[in-house]
């Protein structure tokens, strides 16, 4: 699993802020297969949702350099507004599957409601 440790965490997050930067375009983030992850599941949706907690996890980590460096990355995108919270899905229980859509009705409506 790509997020299973705080640092991954941050690593995965700074490519896909990288990407948003590139691409210029909407973006959403999605943890697929939470399904096989149910142990792990409510750590990382913490860090998506926190970069309080997020920090707090790095504080643990045993590399002291790469947390410090993670620390910065953390800080950096959140001031940066490129800290985006994670739609947790699953493809075999539909966990997640309505947030996931609301968020896709909201980027092609960009936020307006559609009358009929």
């Amino acid at each position: 699993m790509l997020v299973s440790s705080p640092i991954n965490f941050v690593s995965i997050g700074l490519l896909a802020s990288s990407v948003r930067l590139r691409l210029k375009i909407a973006q959403i983030n999605i943890l697929t297969k939470r399904d096989l992850i149910v142990d792990k599941l409510r750590d990382i949706l913490k860090w998506s949702s926190s970069t309080l907690s997020l920090e707090s996890s790095l504080d643990n980590e045993k590399d002291a350099e790469y947390s410090l460096l993670s620390k910065d990355l953390v800080r950096s995108m959140s001031k940066g507004g490129f800290h985006q919270n994670l739609i947790a899905v699953s493809s075999m229980t539909l966990n997640g599957m309505v947030n996931l859509s609301a968020a896709l009705a909201r980027i092609v409506s960009q936020g307006e409601e559609i009358k009929d």
